[in-house]
């Protein structure tokens, strides 16, 4: 997922590097006992050599941008980076870094590591953005698809960003004047909990794999038969897999009930899907996996889908349009990554000059919206050590 924090006027100019980038991984340890009951370490050395990797490649730009590390967050295999330009790091006006936090879900089974999701908000400028990365539940069929639709809903009620705030309270002390006896209002500073919860964002991006399966009742036959005739590749020139994708997308259960209700709930919507299903590929090839005959449970299981989705939701009167979003042809494994590209207005402050978007129409609105997020804005979070130790596989992990 990648966003560029603009005016509205700069908009329609040429591409150039975002300023954020946020980066969702699954399975970045092998999800085995140890590391989803026990073991911490091995996610946090997956996670460092991730980190790495991708700062090389985005330091090794054209344009001569440097980029730094926000923030990152894991749970066993589950992972998200956020990175921004070096430069917003330096000036507090831009990026807060109190505002900076993370969390963390178990979703497998017993509530273990093996699925999950994390994620990762910050204010840039006047906005707050929510980044979620997740990996639900696997296989195809009713019953994993209800699995699935519970996850969505578990992972936006239940992921928070917990802190504390500093405040003011009034608090009675009693002094001695002489004889008499005189009540004294002291103000006194106290910290409180305080907590953020995924809807309490201007723009929240949740992507990953979100394991969606063709129907159940779609014969895997009727699939394979438009896959197979564009060679049955995920990627190559002159294929239309845009038209492919329209035949096929009514297929998908992600916007078929009971999810695509719960997205609706949940103000989440979707770019229009135009690239190849992303899952099974065989690893190193472009090529879908094809299952031996012999083995009915995975020719089902196996079935062209698309596993891997960037969803979105973007609080009214918030200025954010989505450019972009499509596979890359990177075929490192056996899902086909994908990407997205998201234009977020800047408000900007009366000391900047202007009304942000222009209208006062929509300056009314985002004025609404500067309101609304004033609590949020006003917090002062402080970064806490976790006591559930199970929601980094058994280590120590910071929860924000």
């Amino acid at each position: 997922m990648l966003l560029q924090q603009q005016p509205q006027q700069q908009q329609n100019e040429d591409f150039h590097l975002p300023d954020v980038y946020a980066i969702s991984l699954q399975e970045i340890v092998p999800l085995n006992a140890v590391n989803i009951l026990m073991s911490a370490s091995e996610t946090l050395a997956a996670m460092e050599s991730w980190t790495q990797v991708f700062l090389d490649i985005l330091n090794a730009n054209e344009e001569s941008v440097a980029f730094s590390l926000l923030d990152r967050v894991a749970v066993v295999g589950t992972c998200l980076i956020v990175f921004v330009r070096s430069q917003h790091l330096l000036d507090a006006q831009t990026i807060d870094m109190d505002t900076v936090l993370s969390s963390s879900l178990n979703l497998g089974q017993l509530y273990t590591g093996n699925k999950a999701a994390v994620a990762v908000r910050v204010r840039v400028y006047d906005r707050t953005l929510c980044f979620v990365s997740v990996h639900f539940c696997a296989h195809r069929g009713t019953t994993a698809a209800l699995t699935r639709t519970e996850h969505m809903t578990y992972t936006v009620q239940q992921l928070a960003f917990y802190g504390c705030v500093e405040t003011q309270r009034p608090e009675h002390r009693s002094v001695c004047s002489g004889t008499e006896e005189a009540l004294l209002l002291e103000q006194e500073s106290v910290v409180m909990p305080a907590s953020l919860e995924v809807g309490d964002h201007d723009l929240v991006v949740l992507m990953g794999d979100l394991n969606s399966r063709m129907l159940e009742n779609i014969n895997h036959e009727r699939v394979w038969s438009i896959v197979n005739a564009w060679g049955g590749t995920a990627s190559g020139v002159g294929v239309d897999h845009a038209g492919a994708a329209e035949t096929m997308i009514s297929w998908d259960e992600l916007w078929s009930e009971p999810m695509a209700s719960t997205l609706r709930n949940l103000r989440f919507q979707e770019g229009q899907v135009t690239f190849a299903p992303t899952y099974k590929l065989t690893p190193g090839s472009s090529k879908y996996h094809v299952p031996s005959t012999e083995k009915p449970k995975k020719v089902f299981n196996h079935c062209p889908a698309w596993c891997d989705r960037v969803l979105y939701a973007v609080r009214s009167g918030v200025g954010c349009t989505q450019s972009k979003y499509m596979s890359a042809p990177v075929f490192m494994s056996d899902h086909l990554p994908v990407y997205s590209v998201f234009e977020l207005e800047k408000v900007k402050s009366s000391e900047e000059g202007g009304g942000g978007s222009g209208s006062a129409g929509e300056e009314s609105k985002a004025s609404e919206v500067r309101t609304e997020e004033a609590r949020v804005k006003s917090l002062k979070f402080v970064r806490m050590k976790s006591a559930n130790h199970g929601m980094c596989g058994g280590g120590e992990c910071n929860v924000m």
